[in-house]
């Protein structure tokens, strides 16, 4: 997939007809975008993976024109065993510096063209096997954030306080009382924790609001009266 200077929208109107649960995994041959989903927010250049999923809101910018070899898999296959994850997933981004993630170039480049050639079998085991390298470059970048949070990995990196954490922010989005007190109180936790979520997902609050409510601006000012 080529494409040109563009912001790819994918708005909840218009994710409401999709069936299943997919991952959407772009491989950046060349360019640069931004991938925002769950309030985070992936920029990706020549050689990353991002991971998202198809049916939560997502805006894809791209920044300079990009080839992109795109995969969806459903979200069953992509966690295999792990599906236990499957309301926890989180949008990552897997660097182009990663062995595995090179490991995944060359397929793309070596094997993925002689898939025409292939028994139906051959293309079947190959299959499994890029399948299984994409599921260990998402697992990677996991690792990477949670390194990030050092010993207390564990307690500040939770997924599922993440997603709370977001949504009780697009729902309060334009309350100017909206601060990290607020945040903490909503969610029964401490302002340390709050502000130790947004460190593991190296992001800082007072950014992502401003960043979340300049979106819903342009949204605003986008939809028809």
């Amino acid at each position: 997939m080529r494409l040109g200077h563009q912001d790819v929208r994918h708005e909840s109107a218009h994710l409401r007809e999709l069936t299943g649960d997919d991952v959407i995994v772009p491989v950046a041959l060349d360019g640069k975008a931004t991938v925002t989903q769950q309030g985070r927010v992936l920029p990706f250049s020549k050689g990353d993976i991002t991971f998202r999923r198809a049916r939560v809101p997502s805006v894809a910018r791209i920044d300079e024109p990009a080839s992109l070899v795109m995969l969806r898999l459903p979200i069953t296959r992509f966690l295999g065993y792990l599906v236990s994850r499957h309301a926890s997933f989180t949008p990552y981004r897997a660097d182009a510096a990663s062995g595995i993630v090179g490991t995944i170039h060359r397929f793309i480049d070596s094997v993925l063209p002689a898939f025409a050639h292939m028994s139906s079998a051959t293309v079947a085991a190959a299959e499994e096997s890029l399948v299984a390298l994409i599921s260990a470059a998402y697992l990677e970048a996991g690792d990477r954030i949670h390194a990030k949070c050092g010993e207390d990995t564990p307690r500040c990196f939770n997924p599922l306080r993440w997603s709370q954490l977001t949504a009780y922010i697009a729902a309060n989005l334009r309350d100017p009382e909206l601060d990290v007190e607020s945040c903490a109180s909503a969610l029964g936790v401490s302002k340390r924790y709050i502000h130790a979520i947004f460190k593991a997902m190296g992001m800082q609050y007072g950014k992502y609001l401003l960043e979340q409510r300049l979106v819903r601006c342009h949204d605003d000012l986008a939809s028809p009266m």
